[in-house]
């Protein structure tokens, strides 16, 4: 008899992201996904779980997120969280790329309404440890229907990304991951917020 030895909270994230990228109506609870989400974070700061930058590579759809008043006090898990609305899809993207420097990469972080799209693009660094991506955004680009209809720099522009592979983090936004399969990655924000990201099925 094989035993399974995934734990509970990993099995909800699974559930739930797979639910919401095949469009399923039956899928955890919002209080089930934020229980699980304090659960896993806390999980991998007690076993000093370390992942891969290539964990987190790939296009993924923002599906729920929680705020910052998400974490467990005793035994109770405080806070709220929603599934995102599938029709205004928000992806966000990491790209390793070697010849920007060790554990360095791209991000971009989109929403998409009525054929509109916002998106942001930078630069983001890896710091395995922690497993913290640091980035900042350079470019600001509007889309409608896929073409780009006018962009813009943002922040400085490139003059920003040198800041960033060369390791001067310490003010820049971050995402902290602390769980991550073929289906979802998972993270805390600097501002505080928990999010889930499931794998981009188009």
């Amino acid at each position: 008899m094989q035993v399974n030895s995934t734990p509970s909270y990993l099995e909800v994230l699974e559930r739930a992201a797979i639910a919401y990228r095949t469009h399923q109506r039956d899928r955890p609870s919002s209080q089930e996904v934020v229980q699980a989400l304090v659960a896993a974070e806390k999980a991998a700061k007690r076993e000093h779980l370390v992942l891969p930058f290539d964990a987190m590579a790939g296009q993924w759809r923002l599906c729920f997120t929680a705020g910052r008043a998400a974490h467990q006090k005793e035994n109770t898990i405080l806070g709220r969280g929603w599934y995102l609305p599938q029709g205004v899809p928000a992806h966000i993207s990491f790209y390793p790329d070697g010849t920007m420097g060790d554990q360095a990469g791209t991000i971009t972080n989109q929403i998409t309404l009525a054929g509109l799209t916002l998106q942001f693009s930078g630069v983001c660094r890896y710091l395995g440890r922690k497993n913290i991506v640091a980035f900042d955004f350079v470019k600001l680009q509007i889309q409608v229907l896929g073409r780009s209809l006018w962009q813009t720099d943002v922040r400085g522009g490139t003059a920003r990304v040198e800041d960033v592979l060369s390791g001067m983090v310490q003010k820049l936004p971050f995402f902290a991951f602390f769980a991550a399969t073929e289906n979802f990655i998972a993270a805390r924000g600097r501002g505080g917020g928990l999010a889930i990201w499931v794998k981009d099925s188009q």
